[in-house]
């Protein structure tokens, strides 16, 4: 019943994450509400609208930047125009200059749909290494 929603969800992910590693900025803003509100990589608090999450993006994305993703596990929740979609990527990118990395991005994103499309409206990430034994 889903399906073709599922599908354009998807879709609007990979441009999401697609414009985070080219630091296209205009493309990235344009798959998020205005009003988005959400965490994002280690934040102290709620990051509160679209031009405040492109300010973190963009300081997150001098420290980390990503190469590539691998979309490992995606699942959706629909609710009407409101679909909860939590999902984990393999990601590898650098640390500063030199520095490889490989890890999961671990996600749960709230999906609103518009007259043509779905956008971001919330969301949360953590990045976490890829074999993590769960203990805490």
């Amino acid at each position: 019943m889903w399906e073709r929603d599922k599908d354009d969800i998807r879709h609007q992910i990979d441009i999401t994450l697609r414009a985070y590693i080219d630091q296209d900025w205009g493309t990235f803003q344009q798959t998020h509400t205005s009003d988005w509100c959400g965490f994002a990589y280690q934040s102290p608090a709620i990051i509160k609208g679209r031009e405040a999450l492109l300010a973190a993006a963009n300081d997150i994305s001098q420290k980390f930047r990503l190469h590539d993703y691998e979309m490992i596990e995606i699942e959706y929740r629909f609710w009407g125009d409101v679909c909860v979609t939590p999902y984990v990527a393999r990601i590898k990118g650098m640390i500063g200059d030199d520095e490889p990395f490989e890890a999961r991005l671990q996600s749960i994103a709230v999906y609103r749909k518009g007259a043509a499309d779905w956008y971001l409206a919330a969301s949360d990430f953590h990045v976490v290494p890829l074999e993590s034994s769960g203990d805490f």
